[in-house]
């Protein structure tokens, strides 16, 4: 069987500081409870994961409910994110944080 994958270039490592980018994909680990989110910045993937339980999730999230005011990935495909990444490791180790997150125009 022939199986067709497109392989993407992934950031190992984004500096601290403001980001921009472009929301590709959207997963859910329901068994985790979390969000992963494929960013494009600067032509490369960088992922990041939220918990439905933190603040800076629900408080982006608030933005994109259905009618029921159900969380909605529907329309998140394609928006710009202005984001902050924090350094939480030490230099051999390669972690980082989102510490903010909001949608941008366009």
């Amino acid at each position: 069987m022939i199986f067709s994958f497109k392989p993407q270039s992934f950031i190992n490592h984004l500096s601290e500081g403001t980001h921009e980018g472009t929301i590709q994909e959207i997963s859910y680990i329901e068994n985790a409870q979390m969000f992963w989110f494929k960013i494009l910045v600067d032509q490369s993937i960088f992922t990041c994961s939220f918990s439905i339980q933190s603040p800076l999730f629900n408080n982006f999230a608030l933005q994109y409910v259905d009618e029921n005011g159900n969380f909605s990935t529907e329309n998140l495909i394609g928006t710009k994110v202005q984001f902050v990444v924090k350094d939480l490791g030490e230099p051999e180790q390669v972690r980082s944080k989102v510490t903010a997150l909001k949608a941008i125009e366009n």
